[in-house]
């Protein structure tokens, strides 16, 4: 749901409704993706979802005041600048500015500015234009993805009322009430013929029908009617054997969005991208729920308040059952077919928990084995068989003897990365020169370290100055750009509790460091993550506490340096460009140049159970 259905939503109602959004074609939209959807969505939800707390009140109008002077600005904009592909300008085709040749729409940006049109006929003013124009969009937010306006009965409840968009269709169509029609649709969704498009539609409008628990809020006066719009779409009177599956009923007798000008649009746009949404859905080969609870959609149920109520919102929760949020818990890695054969073990560590690897082009396996709970005979090794190892490049530098020079050996590896584009094939380490059972690194300890792989052999140290070891920095991860520079730049994740980006220039070695103590890189307070549908804590004896650990995970692509929260399920990317400038201040960097994509299920690099482990000593 976050990494299809949400930006589909944001991109379809952006063309439609001209809304300033980021995309590879509009670089400079004034918000991303998913920045757009929680603006809109918490007006959706100010507007639409009955609160009885008077805190919880203010804090939704406080919201959607903020997003709407900044939706009005940002869409007022959008439709003054030009589109190089599709359109002048639409305040050109509003008449403000030069006419555009008469044409056809082609895309549905198109059809965009000619709704754009003949808002402005009607309203002459371009900032009371943009605010119905996103106005219109908060009426096709959320919806089609998941709901702000339902109303679901008690889990107990005889009345199967759920939520009435595409992840509970979905979810009809892969469960047991409903997977027998999967075949079918899958079949259908291979053509694009109108035909075949208005079979699909009818497959989605019957499972919403069967699945739907929308209310809407009707105003009359000084009362508020709350239409259950679920229960019309299984009222005996107008559908035949209601909690039945048929295709044969009437288009026209389903209730989807309510009634009325704006009720009917948002029924035409749910309409569309949910159809839409069911065929992408439906070409995924082998799509079906992940296993145990990771397949579950997740819900509590939230009472409004109210002497004697019966009834309570349905809400969704993150996959580790530790928050509420407005979408539904997304599809995993899981979820689709194996292909390939079945992964077999190649090498097994008994006794300790690893967290670095690498695999050279002759297949061997080079492992690290960090010292952050306490000592470890060996730091980095390369594996000799299923269970042998032997310290590598050499016993030696293993371990630093005393007075020797704390660059010059190792004292806490914690990855290795393998760089098979260079001549040398260099093998790079990062340590984060923290001693076991120390908070803070010894001096000129925290480096980067380059080996000739053929020969085993130092190439070149890189220690990261004293002065930015201040609370607690923690080199993690590293990885290599050799094209950026004369020499090219190592990155480096600190996932202290502070957190920090750090980026070292290998022609000259002096390292810059960014976005210290910064959100984008600091763990969400009291996250729990969770392994196998169990939660993970941090513990210290027998108290339980919460992982502060901050920016961990990293990933060079398309000129950006891509990082992971591992106590939260954020992760960013920045323009690498921006990051090796020394005289860039955080907060330039967070307002211009730190993108925020969505989550993920989880940005670190541990995916096995000893790692996991290892995290939460």
């Amino acid at each position: 749901m976050s990494s299809v259905a949400i930006p589909a939503n944001v991109r379809f109602l952006a063309d439609l409704c001209c809304l300033n959004v980021r995309t590879t074609s509009n670089k400079d939209g004034a918000h991303s993706a998913s920045e757009l959807y929680k603006m809109l969505l918490e007006v959706r939800a100010w507007l639409d979802a009955p609160d009885p707390d008077h805190a919880a009140k203010w804090y939704k109008r406080r919201k959607a005041e903020e997003h709407t002077n900044i939706l009005t600005e940002s869409t007022t904009e959008s439709m003054a600048q030009p589109d190089p592909k599709t359109w002048t300008s639409v305040f050109s085709i509003f008449g403000y500015g030069a006419q555009k040749p008469n044409q056809g729409p082609t895309v549905l940006r198109d059809v965009g500015a000619i709704i754009a049109k003949d808002v402005c006929k009607a309203v002459p003013d371009p900032k009371d234009a943009a605010h119905l124009l996103w106005m219109l969009a908060v009426s096709g937010v959320g919806a089609p993805v998941t709901a702000v306006r339902n109303l679901p009965t008690q889990p107990d409840s005889k009345t199967d009322s759920r939520c009435s968009q595409i992840a509970e269709v979905l979810e009809y169509y892969l469960s047991d009430l409903g997977s027998h029609h999967w075949p079918k649709i899958i079949e259908v969704a291979k053509g694009d013929s109108p035909k075949a498009n208005a079979e699909l539609e009818k497959y989605f409008l019957e499972a919403h029908r069967l699945t739907s628990a929308q209310l809407v809020k009707h105003v009359s006066g000084d009362r508020e009617l709350l239409l259950d719009i679920g229960a019309a779409n299984r009222d005996p009177s107008t559908f035949a054997k209601p909690n039945e599956f048929s295709l044969k009923r009437p288009v026209g007798d389903y209730i989807i969005h309510g009634y009325g000008p704006r009720g009917q649009i948002g029924r035409d746009m749910l309409l569309a991208y949910g159809t839409a949404m069911l065929k992408v859905a439906a070409r995924v080969q082998g799509l079906r729920p992940a296993p145990g609870q990771m397949g579950e959609l997740k819900k509590v149920y939230v009472k409004n308040g109210g002497k004697g109520q019966q009834q309570g919102r349905r809400h969704y929760l993150t996959a580790d059952w530790a928050y509420v949020v407005d979408e539904p818990t997304r599809t995993t890695p899981d979820s689709f077919s194996i292909i390939g054969p079945p992964l077999q073990a190649v090498h097994a560590s008994i006794d300790r928990a690893l967290t670095g690897f690498a695999v050279d082009p002759s297949l061997n396996i080079y492992l690290t084995y960090p010292r952050n709970s306490g000592p470890t005979p060996n730091n980095v090794v390369i594996a000799t068989n299923f269970t042998g190892e032997k310290p590598w490049p050499t016993p030696e530098i293993q371990n630093c003897t005393a007075g020797q020079n704390a660059s010059t050996c190792f004292i806490n590896v914690q990855n290795v990365v393998l760089d098979p584009q260079d001549p040398e094939h260099v093998m790079w380490v990062v340590d984060s020169g923290i001693p076991p059972v120390s908070k803070s690194a010894t001096p000129y300890g925290a480096k980067v370290m380059a080996f000739n792989l053929s020969n085993s052999t130092l190439i070149r140290t890189y220690p990261i100055s004293p002065d930015l070891y201040h609370d607690g920095m923690n080199a993690n991860d590293v990885r290599i750009n050799n094209t950026l520079g004369p020499a090219g730049f190592a990155f480096i994740t600190d996932e202290s509790e502070h957190g920090s980006l750090l980026a070292i220039d290998l022609a000259t070695g002096t390292t810059t460091r960014h976005l210290f103590n910064t959100s984008v890189v600091k763990a969400d307070p009291g996250y729990v993550g969770s392994y196998d549908g169990q939660p993970i804590y941090s513990w210290n004896g027998t108290r339980k506490t919460f992982t502060a650990t901050g920016a961990d995970g990293i990933a060079l692509q398309s000129g950006n340096l891509y990082w992971g929260v591992l106590a939260s399920r954020r992760f960013y990317h920045i323009p690498q460009t921006r990051l090796i400038d020394p005289s860039a201040t955080d907060p330039d960097l967070l307002a211009t140049a730190v993108v925020f994509p969505g989550e993920l299920g989880s940005p670190s690099r541990r995916a096995s159970r000893p790692m996991i482990e290892e995290m939460c000593i």
